[in-house]
């Protein structure tokens, strides 16, 4: 059985991560190695270059990465992960080009697949997914020496969008967000945590904390840095168009364009400002676009004595333009979620809608 030394005699493996340009594989590569060295008590280096008097390396990667392709096409076979989501292989050999080197690949699909990999290294190490929330405290090792049988290819993912829904934040998190990091609402402290805790889990998607905070008008860090990440984010039935619930009274005050009325019977030409500014703000990013409308704080959209009718005609109106929207400010692969709420109150008029 091979072995990979990982951590022996006080000699700790480097990181050697070829990231092909892709924004985020960094930060990611930087959390692997601080679980080694919550292990370890030691920080690994990370190089691009494979250093030669190395005995063991640990290599991170992408499926179409220059050395997955050349030098260890021989040793990696890509065909189980290359042109699926979120997958990974983790591979271990002796490097090709300098026999004696014991290498050890983390080689993802994308992103989220490579960030996959080295989470699940760390958990054989010992790193729970929840030593933060959890206070599963991580114990130091005096050595850490893999076996071949962590080799393995990862399965796609049968659930396409897997995460966490943070409903009426306050007063639990928002409270602890302030007493813990100072912040008026979940800022990208506290969010890099939760992220990382998604993603540990095997998750890629978040509808942010949406009662009192607003995700990305609050602290437009937490949008880049959910980007930077890998984690997708979504919005709940009150809020399209990558706007968070209470935006529109936040802003309207100085923003007259926007209207004074969350109707789009009264406001429509408002209302589609407003949206088509927050398709702008957030259109480089990795969303799951919300459609469809809502009325303020979990209301009616049209008064109580409105027809079924109606509801349903305002509806439309509001989907068709926000679907016109997306494909001229957000014309990206952004997928779309169809959210309708209590307006309508049967599968037959909801697919009616649809059709619009």
């Amino acid at each position: 059985m091979a072995e990979f030394n990982l951590f022996k005699n006080g000699v700790l493996a480097p990181i050697v991560l070829e990231d092909n340009g892709v924004h985020g594989v960094k930060k990611m590569a930087g959390i692997f190695a601080k679980d080694i060295e919550r292990v370890t008590g030691k920080t690994p280096e990370i190089t691009a270059a494979i250093p030669n008097a190395t005995s063991f390396v640990i290599y991170l990667g992408l499926a179409e990465s220059a050395k997955v392709q050349n030098e260890f096409k021989d040793v990696i076979d890509t065909k189980d992960i290359a042109e699926k989501r979120e997958s990974y292989g983790i591979f271990m050999f002796e490097n090709p080009a300098n026999k004696g080197q014991q290498v050890l690949a983390i080689v993802g699909s994308d992103k989220r697949g490579l960030t996959y990999g080295m989470f699940h290294i760390s958990e054989i190490m010992g790193v729970s997914p929840w030593y933060f929330w959890a206070d599963a405290n991580v114990k130091k090792k005096a050595e850490v020496v893999l076996t071949d049988d962590v080799c393995m290819i990862s399965k796609e993912p049968s659930v396409r969008y897997r995460g966490f829904f943070i409903n009426d934040e306050q007063p639990c998190l928002g409270n602890w967000a302030r007493e813990n990091y100072g912040s008026i609402s979940p800022g990208p402290e506290l969010y890099e945590k939760i992220f990382e805790l998604l993603l540990r889990l095997k998750g890629n998607y978040i509808w942010p904390a949406m009662w009192r905070s607003d995700f990305t008008l609050d602290y437009f860090e937490n949008a880049v840095l959910a980007n930077e990440m890998g984690v997708i984010v979504g919005a709940s039935h009150h809020e399209p168009c990558c706007r968070s619930g209470q935006e529109f009274q936040r802003l309207r005050h100085e923003n007259p364009q926007y209207g004074t009325d969350w109707s789009f019977l009264s406001n429509a030409e408002g209302i589609t400002e407003f949206w088509k500014d927050g398709l702008t703000r957030n259109k480089d990013f990795e969303n799951l676009i919300t459609i469809g409308m809502r009325g303020e704080n979990d209301s009616y959209l049209m008064p109580e004595d409105a027809t079924l009718e109606d509801n349903i005609n305002v509806l439309k109106k509001a989907i068709v333009k926000q679907k016109e929207l997306i494909a001229k400010y957000a014309p990206s692969d952004h997928p779309q979620l169809l959210a309708l709420y209590k307006e309508l109150k049967s599968t037959t008029m909801a697919m009616r809608t649809l059709r619009a």
